[in-house]
């Protein structure tokens, strides 16, 4: 396979890898001397021939996109990115007017200023959830678009970052705590926002429907969601940190001589335990961070540090066992947790 001579869709482009990166020079280019390129440079910049470059995908060293890598290549219509992609450099792709859709790898970490900015025919794109800033101008004029998800971690958008995004209809913030976002001047500058709707999480829009650029927004719809986490499949005895995103803390110990769980700043590993007889779905957590390592995150309604009635989670509960050390099939349910 390593050896094998790619086939390229578009003769442009593959006069362009074969003039660079046929290292042997023996006039093929294989896969595996594919693999091994670890950047493009300005090799396409400005080549307004190339139309598809979805063989890309096969540059598996590739980690970041140069600055201006397809800059002003306006007749690019198709492009396949690779997987072990992380970075996008600025201006990247800058006027590809003729690209309609990209699909960036969810391991994508930072998007360069005016990535796209002249894309204006590209009508999606899923912004992965590593990213934490829109930088200037990296929507801008991607008049196709009509719909944006942020992802959670975003706390900056620069300026003009969806400027000219003139078919834009729903812009959605999954964030408890929008104070958070940096805000650039005329991010929607030339957007029609009058019939556009802003989905926001519960709790949140007042301070949305108050703040300039997001109260242009002509609907703005509060979301009836508990959390804007995301699901991942867990491990028994793997150890986590569980993060609270409406508070933006972490479960960790405090009060009650540092053995009661609360919501605070310092992270507290918790392990996810199954033992015998422990219904499916349904762990124990305990945590070497407690001083009392072997014992477990438990309710009570009982201690009267917190009053009758109250729903207190501690961690220094023990479990119910029987005589051949198996859990016992009652008494325990106050230590069971689904995560």
């Amino acid at each position: 396979y390593q050896n094998m001579a790619m086939k390229f869709e578009d003769a442009e482009v593959g006069r362009i890898c074969m003039a660079n990166w046929d290292a042997d020079k023996d006039g093929k280019l294989t896969y595996g001397e594919v693999a091994l390129v670890t950047s493009l440079g300005e090799a396409f910049k400005g080549n307004t021939n190339i139309k598809r470059f979805n063989e890309l995908y096969y540059f598996t060293s590739l980690n970041t996109l140069t600055e201006d890598a397809f800059n002003g290549c306006t007749n690019l219509a198709s492009i396949r990115l690779p997987k072990a992609l992380k970075h996008i450099g600025a201006r990247s792709f800058k006027d590809c007017a003729t690209l309609r859709q990209i699909n960036l790898p969810t391991g994508i970490q930072s998007l360069g200023a005016d990535a796209f900015n002249g894309c204006m025919m590209m009508n999606a794109i899923e912004i992965p959830s590593a990213i934490t800033a829109i930088e200037d101008g990296t929507f801008k004029g991607c008049a196709q678009i009509t719909s944006v998800e942020l992802p959670i971690g975003v706390k900056k958008i620069g300026n003009e970052a969806f400027a000219g995004c003139t078919h834009l209809s729903t812009f959605t913030i999954r964030t408890f705590h929008p104070k958070d976002i940096s805000l650039g001047t005329d991010i929607f500058a030339n957007d029609n926002l009058t019939d556009a709707t802003l989905n926001v999480m519960q709790g949140t829009k007042s301070y949305f429907s108050t703040t300039t650029q997001w109260k242009d927004f002509g609907n703005i719809h509060e979301m009836r969601e508990r959390s804007g986490g995301q699901f991942a499949e867990l491990e028994s005895g793997q150890t986590y940190y569980l993060y609270n995103v409406g508070t933006g803390k972490y479960l960790t110990k405090g009060e009650a001589w540092g053995t009661q769980a609360i919501v605070g700043d310092s992270p507290m590993r918790f392990q996810m335990c199954l033992r015998t007889l422990t219904p499916e779905g349904i762990y124990f957590l305990t945590s070497p961070d407690t001083g009392k390592e072997g014992n477990f995150l438990f309710r009570t309604t009982t201690d009267s540090n917190v009053g009758n009635g109250v729903l207190a989670a501690f961690v220094d509960g023990t479990l119910a066992l029987n005589n051949d050390n198996t859990l016992a099939s009652t008494g325990n349910e106050r230590g069971f947790w689904r995560i």
